[in-house]
Order: C-alpha cells, then sequence, then structure tokens
C-alpha cells in the first residue's frame, strides 16, 4: 500500500521558516520592548527634571537668602559638577537664573519658554528651554526671578541612548537566551530527524543514540517498519525475478514441448494477410526461417498438392461456419520427403463478431501414422491367419481374439469378448473352470521358467461340436498385469492323420515284420541295432535274442568290402545297391544288395537277396527311399516340377494340406529370398544328373519363413533317364534362429540391447571404406554420464543400470535409423552419423544433452551428460578419429561437464 502526500515540506525549508518566524518575534520583541522603555524612561527623565528643577530653585532661593547671589552660583556649580548627570550644565545669575547645557549661549535672552509644568513625552525630542518662577527674601523684601532650563537635543538624547543601550543589552540576553533555547530544541528535536531523514537517504541504519526514550522508541519502529519493507520489497523482488526466471522457463519448456511433442502453431491474421509460425512450425515443414512462411498463400504452397482443397475448403467453412476444425493433411518438405499432420483450428472475432484470425496447432503425427499402417496391417496379418489366436488374463477373461477364432467357434466377436476361456474349455467327465484349473496349474511352472508352453485342449463350439487344438501360448505383461497370448491350432485333421499313421504304422510294422527285405539298423562299429525277420531269415538265426549281441564285422567275407562299405557311406552318408557277400550264422554265403544311409553313427538300411525279382528291387527303392527320409520333408515331383507326392512332415512344416499341393508347382514355397542364379544353379544340377544340396528359405501358407536344409536327387528308368525329383529335408529354423541369437548376443551389449564394441569395430570399418570411396561426410559423437559412479555408489548397480538403458531409450529415440548407436564400455557411448557435418552432429548432440537434462529419473532425479563431436578428415586413421573424439568428450568434461564440445 502506498501513501501520496497532496502537499510536502523539506525539513530545511520548515526550518527557514521557523527561524524567520523567530526573527520576526525577536525584531518585534525588540522593537516594542524599546518603546515602552523609552517611554517609561522620557516620564521617569521629565520626572527627575522636575524634580531637580523645583529642588535647584527653592535650594538657591534659600541659599540666596542666606549666603548671596554670589555665593550662591558658586555653591551651585560645584553641586552641579558633582552629579555626572549635569556635568556639562553651565549657570548665569542676574535678574534670572539661567542653567543651560550650550555655555556660549548662557547669557543669550531666551524668549518663547515652556512652562516647566507643560513638559511631556513629546517636548524631550528637540532642544527645548522651559522655566519655573521662584522668589526670595532680601531683608524682609521678597525678590521674584526666573529660573531657565536650557537644554540641547544632544543631551536630552544622552537619555534615550542610555535606554538604548539598556534595552539593547536587555534584548541581547534575551537573544542569547532564545538561541541557546533553540539550539537545544534543536539538538533536542530537529538533529534527531535530520540524522533519521539521512540515514533513510543513505540506507544506513547502524546503531545512533538517542537523548530522549521517545525519540529512540520512533527510531526503533522506524527501523523495524522500514525493515520490515525493505524485507516485504526485497521477497517481492525476489517473487518477481522468480516469477521472471518461470515464465522464461516456462516458455522454454513449451518451446521444448513443442519439439518433443512435434506440435507447433500458426497464427493467421485475415485482415493484414499476415502468418505467423513458430519454431516448431519450421522444423516440421522443413522450411528454413530466411524463408519465412509470412502469407497464407506460402502456407499452402508447403501442402501435398491432392490436399490443398481440402485444407483451403476447411478453413473457409472455419470462416463461414465459426466452429472449429479438425484434419489431417500431407505436407511436402523441400527434399521431396512427405509428411502427415494433423491440425486443429479455431477463428477469432472482434466486437462486430468479424473474424480476424486463424489459430491453429499442428502436429507431426508422420511416425504415429506409419505406426497405425504398421499396426492395421499386422491386424489384417492376424486376421488372415487361419489359426486362432486369443489374449485373456490369468482369470481367462478374454481382451482379444481373431477373426478365425470367432468363425472357428461359431461366436461373433463381441460375444467371445464377453465370455471366458473356461466357456470354451471342453471334456467329457469335466467342468470348463476344472479343466481351465488344470491346465493353469500345469503349464505354470513352464511359463514362469520359458515364457511359452505347448499343449493339447478342446473347444466346444456354439453349435456343440468339439474341437480338438493344439495350444502354444505364452506370457507378457502391459502396465504390470499380466496376460496370456494364445495361438490356437485345429489338430482334428492331424489327429487323424495320426491316428492313419498309426494305422499306418502298425500296417508299415507288419510289413517291415513280415517283408522278405532284410531291414537293419547298425552302429558304423558294426553293433546291431535292429534288424527284422528277413535279416534273421537271411542270416540264418532264429530269433532278436540270438543276434542281438552279435557284431556285423564278423559277417562280412571279406574285411574289405566292409571297409569300402563303410567309407562310401562315410564319404556319402548313403550307398545305394551295393552287393556285398554276408555269411550266414553256418558261414554260408549270401550275396545280398545293401541301401543303406548313415546319420550319426547309425548305419540303416535294407538288405535284399540279388535274386529277387526286378519288381521287388524297384519297390524297394521306393520303400528305402521313403524309410531313410521318414523324419525329414519329402517332395516328389515330376521333371516339371509339379508336385507328386508330399510327406506328413510337409503338411505339418508347411500347413499346405496334401489336397493343395499335388498338381502344384514346387514354387509355390518360394520366399523371394533367393535370386534366378540361386536357382539356375539347382537346376543345372538336378538335370546334370547331380544331387544338389543346399539351404532354402521357404514361405509356408501363413507367409511365416523357415529354413530347411536340403537335398534334392533326381529318380531314374532302366534307361537312365530322370523321370522325377525327390527333396528331402530338414527344418532347420530353431537352429538358424538360435545362431542368430549367438550372433546377437556376440555383437550386442547385453544390458542396452545396442551395438557393442566389436560390433562397432565391424561397421566402423565397413563405414570408413564406404568414406573412402564416396567421399561423403562421416561424423562421431562420443559421450559419457557426468559423475555416473556416484549414481552406482549411492543408489546401488540396479538404478546404474535403469540410468544407462532409460538414456538409450532417449537417444534411440532421437537419432536417425542410419545412426549407429554403440556402448563403447561403462557409461561411455558412441554415436556414429553417416552422411552428417560436424555442424549437424553438434546440433544433434546438443538435442540429446537437453532431451537427457530435462528427464527426471526415479530415485536420481536429473542426469547430464557431456558430449564430444568431431568430423572425419581425409584419409585418417581410424584410430586418430577415435581419439580426437575422445579429446573432444575430454574438453568438455574440463569445461564443467554437462556441454557438448566440437573439434
Amino acid at each position: 500500500m502506498s501513501i501520496k502526500l497532496n502537499s510536502t515540506f523539506s525539513l530545511k525549508k520548515v526550518n527557514f521558516a521557523l527561524t524567520l518566524f523567530l526573527i520576526v518575534i525577536i525584531s518585534g520583541t525588540f522593537l516594542y520592548t524599546y518603546s515602552v522603555a523609552k517611554t517609561s524612561f522620557k516620564k521617569e527623565h521629565i520626572s527627575q527634571i522636575k524634580g531637580d528643577i523645583l529642588e535647584l530653585g527653592y535650594l538657591v532661593s534659600k541659599f540666596i537668602e542666606r549666603e548671596g547671589m554670589q555665593s550662591s552660583l558658586n555653591l551651585l556649580n560645584k553641586s552641579l559638577h558633582t552629579h555626572k548627570e549635569y556635568q556639562t550644565l553651565s549657570i548665569a545669575l542676574e535678574d534670572k537664573i539661567v542653567v543651560s547645557t550650550d555655555a556660549k549661549m548662557i547669557n543669550t535672552i531666551y524668549k518663547n519658554g515652556l512652562h516647566i509644568d507643560r513638559i511631556d513625552n513629546d517636548s524631550l525630542h528637540e532642544d527645548i528651554i522651559f522655566y519655573r518662577d521662584f522668589s526670595y527674601f532680601n531683608k524682609d523684601m521678597e525678590i521674584k526671578y526666573n529660573l531657565i532650563i536650557d537644554l540641547n537635543d544632544e543631551y536630552l538624547k544622552s537619555s534615550e541612548k542610555e535606554v538604548q543601550n539598556l534595552v539593547a543589552t536587555f534584548v541581547l540576553y534575551f537573544v542569547l537566551i532564545i538561541v541557546v533555547f533553540l539550539l537545544f530544541l534543536y539538538f533536542l528535536n530537529v538533529y534527531p530527524i535530520i540524522k533519521l531523514n539521512k540515514q533513510i537517504r543513505t540506507q544506513d541504519f547502524s546503531p545512533v543514540d538517542f537523548l530522549i526514550e521517545e525519540h529512540f522508541f520512533i527510531y526503533q519502529l522506524f527501523e523495524k517498519k522500514y525493515n520490515e519493507i525493505a524485507l516485504l520489497n526485497k521477497t517481492l523482488e525476489e517473487k518477481v525475478a522468480q516469477r521472471t526466471k518461470e515464465l522464461s522457463k516456462t516458455n522454454e519448456l513449451f518451446k521444448e514441448a513443442q519439439k518433443l511433442t512435434r506440435i507447433g502453431n500458426w497464427e493467421f491474421d485475415t485482415l493484414k494477410n499476415k502468418l505467423i509460425c513458430s519454431d516448431e512450425m519450421y522444423e516440421i515443414f522443413g522450411q528454413d526461417k530466411k524463408e519465412l512462411l509470412s502469407t497464407y498463400d506460402s502456407f499452402l504452397n508447403c501442402i501435398y498438392e491432392d490436399d490443398r482443397s481440402l485444407v483451403n475448403d476447411s478453413v473457409k467453412k472455419t470462416l463461414t461456419t465459426k466452429e472449429h476444425h479438425s484434419i489431417y493433411y500431407r505436407v511436402i518438405l523441400p527434399n521431396g520427403e512427405q509428411k502427415v499432420v494433423y491440425e486443429k483450428a479455431r477463428v477469432e472475432f472482434d466486437e462486430e463478431n468479424n473474424p480476424t484470425k486463424i489459430l491453429a496447432t499442428v502436429q507431426d503425427i508422420t511416425e504415429r501414422y506409419k505406426r497405425n499402417r504398421e499396426l492395421e496391417l499386422q491386424s489384417k496379418l492376424l486376421n488372415a491367419v487361419t489359426d486362432s489366436i486369443f489374449v485373456h488374463n490369468l482369470d481367462g477373461s478374454f481382451v482379444y481374439v481373431n477373426e478365425a477364432a470367432c468363425i472357428d467357434r461359431g461366436y461373433t466377436k463381441e460375444e467371445l469378448l464377453s465370455m471366458k476361456v473356461q466357456d470354451l474349455d471342453y471334456h467329457d467327465e469335466k467342468t470348463g473352470n476344472e479343466v481351465y484349473k488344470e491346465n493353469i496349474k500345469k503349464i505354470q511352472k513352464e511359463l514362469t521358467e520359458k515364457g511359452k508352453v505347448i499343449f493339447e485342449v478342446s473347444h466346444k463350439t456354439k453349435d456343440g461340436r468339439v474341437i480338438p487344438l493344439e495350444v502354444n501360448c505364452r506370457t507378457f505383461k502391459e502396465d504390470n498385469k499380466s496376460y496370456i497370448i494364445s495361438i490356437a491350432r485345429d489338430i482334428s485333421k492331424i489327429k487323424a492323420m495320426y491316428k492313419n499313421i498309426e494305422i499306418s504304422e502298425k500296417q508299415y510294422r507288419n510289413l517291415v515284420e513280415n517283408s522278405q527285405i532284410g531291414i537293419f539298423n547298425t552302429k558304423i562299429s558294426g553293433d546291431i541295432v535292429y534288424v527284422n525277420d528277413a535279416i534273421l531269415k537271411i542270416m540264418g538265426y532264429v530269433s532278436q535274442e540270438e543276434i542281438k549281441d552279435k557284431n556285423i564285422i564278423h559277417a562280412y567275407k571279406e574285411s574289405s568290402q566292409r571297409d569300402y562299405f563303410v567309407n562310401e557311406l562315410v564319404k556319402h552318408k548313403k550307398v545305394e545297391k551295393i552287393e556285398l557277400v554276408l555269411l550266414t550264422r553256418e558261414s554260408q554265403e549270401k550275396n545280398v544288395q545293401v541301401s543303406a544311409h548313415l546319420e550319426g553313427d547309425i548305419i540303416s538300411g535294407i538288405c535284399t537277396d540279388i535274386t529277387e525279382s526286378k519288381k521287388a528291387i524297384d519297390e524297394i527303392k521306393k520303400l528305402s527311399k521313403a524309410i531313410e527320409e521318414i523324419d525329414d520333408i519329402i517332395i516328389i515331383t515330376d521333371v516339371r516340377g509339379e508336385i507328386t507326392f508330399v510327406n506328413d512332415a510337409f503338411v505339418r512344416h508347411t500347413g499346405y494340406s496334401r489336397e493343395e499341393s499335388i498338381g502344384q508347382n514346387a514354387s509355390i514355397l518360394k520366399s523371394g529370398r533367393h535370386d534366378k542364379d540361386f536357382y539356375k544353379e539347382v537346376w543345372d544340377t538336378l538335370v546334370s544328373g547331380n544331387s544338389f544340396r543346399g539351404l532354402f528359405i521357404n514361405r509356408k501358407k501363413n507367409a511365416e519363413l523357415y529354413y530347411e536344409e536340403t537335398t534334392i536327387s533326381s529318380i531314374k528308368n532302366d534307361d537312365d533317364e530322370i523321370t522325377a525329383f525327390i527333396s528331402t529335408g530338414k527344418d532347420i529354423t530353431q537352429r538358424i534362429e538360435m545362431e542368430k541369437n549367438l550372433e546377437k548376443l556376440a555383437t550386442t551389449d547385453k544390458l542396452t540391447g545396442i551395438y557393442n564394441r566389436h560390433k562397432f569395430e565391424e561397421i566402423f570399418n565397413l563405414e570408413l571404406n564406404r568414406v573412402l570411396r564416396y567421399e561423403s561426410p562421416l561424423t562421431l559423437i562420443m559421450f559419457d554420464i557426468d559423475y555416473f559412479k556416484k549414481v552406482n555408489d549411492t543408489y546401488g548397480h540396479d538404478t546404474g543400470d535403469y540410468v544407462l538403458k532409460e538414456i538409450v531409450n532417449i537417444v534411440k529415440e532421437n537419432i536417425r535409423h542410419s545412426d549407429i548407436f554403440v556402448r563403447w564400455g561403462g557409461e561411455e557411448f558412441l554415436i556414429l552419423s553417416p552422411e552428417t557435418d560436424s555442424l549437424s552432429a553438434a546440433t544433434l548432440a546438443e538435442k540429446l544433452r537437453e532431451a537427457i537434462e530435462a528427464t527426471m529419473f526415479d530415485k536420481v532425479g536429473s542426469v547430464t551428460c557431456s558430449f564430444g563431436v568431431t568430423f572425419y578428415k581425409d584419409k585418417e586413421s581410424a584410430e586418430s578419429f577415435i581419439k580426437r573424439v575422445d579429446d573432444a568428450l575430454y574438453m568438455a568434461k574440463n569445461k564443467g561437464r554437462n556441454t557438448v564440445v566440437d573439434i
């Protein structure tokens, strides 16, 4: 609160006025006192003169009577001279007695005298002659005479001078008293006020002594109030400064928020046709501030041509209807790149409700748009999968189902999402809840340890059908809540197929056991693993137990045959139609034809008498092929590549049924990962009569890729003509993925998931070769976390790991896909930026520094980083390049950390 005075007077003015007033009072007092004293003294003087004259007259009369005239004159003169006040008087004595102040005029004839009784105050201002009649007796005769008094002006004024001296003395003492009193009052009242005023002006409140208690009290009170006001003023100034700082920081945060959220804003003055854009608008539109977006037309020119009418119509509609608009449109950057933005706009109006301004915010949603497109594509892919996909809570409540899940069970999507897994689980003797609880209990441990599990269950459809399912499920967390995602495959056909396989296996076993063809499994060392009855019969044994402990090496007539057979197997992994001579139990020779293959140290093969018919031999060939490839994917095609046979493994691995496969060309498995030269090599090898062995990347029916280690061989007739091709392969996808994972582990940092130093050196050499070849720019950014050891020591290594991962995430969000981000070691990181000059790299480093500094880390709070930046110099070594960026980082630390140094 402020107090305003209508008029103020300084202390000097007050003192001057007071002094002037006192001078006037003193002067008046002097004049008045002088006048009164003068009048009083004149009256007294007149009375004295009258008395002296009367006394003189009577005295002279007596002396004249007694002594005579002459003696009286002497005596009178003597008497006059004894009185100080009459020492100037002269006396003449005849018929009259004259007393005069002027001896020269003593004998002058006096006229026009004034009788003594008529003397008053006014008579004493100039020369005056006055008289009195007296008489005396001389020998009884009365003689009259005049006593004449002649007093000049000088004599009369001598008494006035005495009055003046007396008054002056009185006034002097009075003035001295007043001065002393005023000085006393000054030092008592005025001086403390002047001193206080001086301290107020100089703001110096050092201790002051006062004589008057009230002055000291007023001083203390004023000092206290002044300090309070000063404190309030200081607090106010601090608050204003703080508020100003906060507003400044808020403005910076707003700008930073616009950068982070990629939101800009523009303001269009419809009256002036002037457009004002925020800094982020220039970033979004890829425009330089020098090329100002100053008009609405310049703004429209930055918009994708097909979307300009949409933007223009929306603005016109907003101006007409006064309603807000929200639209999506594309922006063309100067480099030809497209961005997708989301705009919201509103209109401001004047007092007459006329539009004056359009205010709009524009957000860069390019990445979000791409992600949404990817999500849409993923959703379509999930709905295109023929397997049922479920996502549900641990209590069984569904949160997502795909279209296949709805179609297979006969429910709508809304119906399924309102149900639980328990409502679908079916068992002949148990309820759905019991089945679900048992399954969860069984798989809980495996889910916890491995994160996924495969099991079988049955679902009941809406129309009452029961579907057997193979469920592949895994757990994941979202917002600290656990979910289970399950992929359920209808295995009713597979079950039927397995049943057929089981029947076929029984038939096959019966066939094998009762076959006239000898079938065997032996170790490469010669130990017998399995032989069928035909082998027993060929070798002259009665039972399995009898031959089980034998070694086949002893059955060869010549050891050279055994060596040849084994060498061929080791060399080619299989042999066909090798004729051998074996010795039976009774040492009889048997000429047999053996076809076998080697897998590990197990030799599997067939053995027949060479005396059997040709037809039996052909059947043995087919049976041999089927037996030796029974666990692999088998495809038989004609010479045109059309599929004529597939085994169960093919159906299981590719997702194509036999009906879908047979008659189709083998190219249905093409993934597009192999070029024409690869297939030409395959065909040339097969046409030449040789077998092709290689790794194929094939595509399943559901578009999923798988890796197959394949051997393709030709089948020839008796005329040595190729009639068909047989392909046998193993699905080695898991092995390949394992190898990739191992490679990833060897090239990425385990904690942060980014490249490690080993991988960086590999990429770095490639980039240096590219720079040398194309002379393109290359920059290197090195940074580390300031005082990171303190974080580990204070909060523990778990928190330190958390900070490392969070900083890695911040950097990954702000760098390009082409930038190589590496953990160099500990808390040190490298960013290799191809096609980037030094200024752009320094700008990126500053952006990263600000983003990290602006992040609040749990427990730790704010964390900062120091950055070094350098540019690759022509033909310098890798060591020099890295040494220089390390020096730049060292300089940043020496400058106080939390900064960027570019050298």
